[in-house]
């Protein structure tokens, strides 16, 4: 890559028909020990991914499969920890949700599941959205002095 996530904005172009009704690839959540955080693996993806290049699966379909995933991944995920803690409120922050596709994608996913999402509407999920909160501290704490 020449840029920060062109890799990810080329394989969000080539998803074909966006995504929808594409089958996940397989994935793993789990816990070490009782107590420790959830650990995804990412391994079985990365073998389907290799498996479908092999076979000559086309681009589009891998990229739809991946976004798929992730969509599914993070819902899967959410669900477990609401399990844990009856939290049912998400937050889509970070710059992997500037990616429009897996935005939509997990949103539904997550709204499906019962789960009340957030956004960003007037801030950029990326770094500026992390420097502007940054600043925000960084106000409150000379308001302090």
């Amino acid at each position: 890559i020449t840029y920060e996530a062109e890799a990810a904005i080329g394989l969000e172009a080539v998803a074909k028909d966006g995504a929808t009704g594409y089958e996940p690839y397989p994935f793993e959540i789990f816990k070490i020990k009782d107590g420790a955080p959830l650990v995804i693996s990412g391994l079985p993806v990365i073998r389907a991914v290799v498996d479908g290049v092999n076979k000559g699966v086309g681009m589009a379909e891998i990229s739809a499969r991946f976004h798929a995933t992730v969509a599914r991944m993070t819902t899967d995920t959410a669900k477990k920890i609401r399990q844990d803690t009856g939290l049912d409120r998400v937050v889509l922050s970070g710059g992997v949700f500037q990616n429009r596709l897996l935005s939509r994608l997990t949103e539904a996913s997550l709204t499906q599941a019962g789960f009340i999402v957030f956004s960003h509407e007037k801030v950029p999920a990326n770094d500026g959205g992390i420097s502007l909160g940054q600043a925000a501290i960084a106000l409150e704490k000379l308001k302090g002095e």
